[in-house]
């Protein structure tokens, strides 16, 4: 038995003691402080920045732009390519799709050969392809595609 401190009573006492000076301290350190609280709720609207650009051709194109391919003589059951490079400056990612209207010839379709998703302020080559069916009537055809590219 320890005489001199005054036994295990008298020192959880002062461990209590203690540590109840020091957490009164310390709100009263954190109250001398404070004059003034107020709770602000906040909002935003986090908007995507940036634009995207498609290559074709050596010519680079804005949203919005119109371009006329001529894909010349083709012939049943071949592909034709374009190599295009989509650039992704958004500050998110984006995914690239085609899609038609008008007439193709028979069988035909249109496709991108990569529709992955394009990580913020990455690019993308890929072909826009041209897929002729087998047996389409022989003449003349026009059509349209919109290239588009939107967030994943």
């Amino acid at each position: 038995m320890n005489h001199f401190y005054g036994g295990e009573k008298t020192k959880k006492k002062g461990f209590l003691l203690l540590l109840s000076v020091i957490a009164l301290s310390a709100v009263m350190i954190i109250s001398a402080a404070s004059y003034f609280t107020m709770n602000i709720g906040m909002t935003a609207n986090v908007q995507e920045g940036g634009t995207v650009t498609v290559t074709i051709d050596s010519t680079t194109y804005q949203s919005g732009a119109t371009l006329d391919i001529n894909w010349g003589d083709i012939v049943a059951g071949q592909s034709y390519n374009r190599e295009i490079t989509i650039n992704n400056q958004v500050n998110t990612a984006v995914t690239p799709s085609i899609s038609t209207t008008g007439t193709l010839p028979g069988g035909s379709s249109i496709t991108l050969s990569d529709t992955s998703e394009i990580p913020a302020f990455g690019s993308r080559n890929c072909n826009l392809v041209l897929n002729v069916g087998p047996n389409p009537v022989m003449g003349s055809y026009t059509w349209s595609a919109v290239l588009s590219v939107s967030t994943s």
